[in-house]
């Protein structure tokens, strides 16, 4: 982090206190010159940013003992410049990184509940769109993202890729290599089941990626250690078992808030 080696010039000791760089970058604008900042007077601020009264006193008790050297005002601005820099890019991403969950809990509620938001963002993404993901066959999804390697390895008459964006699920990385080609072959298939449902439901919850996702954890635990695993139709009944609750559910408290919406119309 290039703010953090260019302020430890001038206060070293911080670095090994504040770990998170956002609260460093708000620190160091707070702070600026340490021999010139009054610590007594600021320590709420300081406690504010650091969500911590200990860090607080660390920070004060070290700054009196740093070896760092002096720091000259035109350093000092750079370095805040480049600080506000890292915060606006900090406060960018969680902007959009809040809008993208909100639309995939509209968009796709059950592919985000299987594989988070980061994979399922890149898996549409790659894809181009939502129903063009829907389209594509679990054999397609297993490889999105290694398509050149296995054009060359069909090429070089070489072992093909077994997965592509996939191999970043947590799903894949919790079994032995051995297993991880077996297990990207079942991702893809439940990527392409609640894929579609995302796509084509009148009314798209993530029931079925629960459900689905709990089936995944408990095939690992077979893989792995052998765990009896129960029937692909007790899964797919046990979700349509929570897709219907949750529909009537929904529609009960739709139908209470038109009853009030109509006593109040007719007071």
């Amino acid at each position: 982090m290039r703010v953090v080696e260019w302020y430890s010039w001038h206060f070293p000791e911080l670095k090994n206190i504040v770990t998170d760089v956002i609260k460093y970058c708000k620190l160091v604008q707070l702070i600026g010159i340490k021999d010139k900042f009054d610590f007594d007077l600021n320590k709420d601020k300081i406690t504010e940013i650091t969500e911590d009264e200990e860090i607080t006193e660390k920070i004060q008790k070290v700054s009196n003992l740093s070896v760092g050297q002096e720091l000259s005002n035109e350093d000092l601005s750079n370095i805040v410049n480049f600080s506000n820099e890292i915060i606006s890019l900090y406060n960018t991403r969680t902007l959009l990184w809040n809008y993208m969950d909100n639309k995939l809990n509209i968009l796709a509620p059950n592919l985000k509940e299987l594989v988070g938001n980061r994979l399922t963002s890149r898996l549409i993404s790659h894809a181009g769109s939502l129903l063009n993901l829907a389209k594509s066959p679990c054999s397609s999804i297993q490889i999105f993202g290694a398509e050149k390697a296995l054009f060359n390895s069909l090429k070089g008459n070489k072992r093909t890729p077994k997965f592509g964006i996939i191999y970043n699920s947590s799903y894949i990385s919790k079994v032995p290599p051995k297993l991880k080609g077996k297990m990207s072959r079942y991702l893809s298939s439940k990527i392409s089941i609640v894929t579609r449902i995302d796509t084509f439901s009148e009314n798209p919850t993530n029931n079925y990626g629960v459900v689905l996702k709990k089936q995944l954890e408990d095939k690992i635990l077979h893989m792995i250690k052998g765990v009896k695993l129960s029937k692909n139709i007790d899964y797919i009944n046990t979700a349509e078992q929570l897709y219907n609750d949750t529909i009537e559910r929904t529609r009960q408290e739709l139908g209470d808030e038109q009853g009030k919406t109509d006593k109040k119309k007719k007071k």
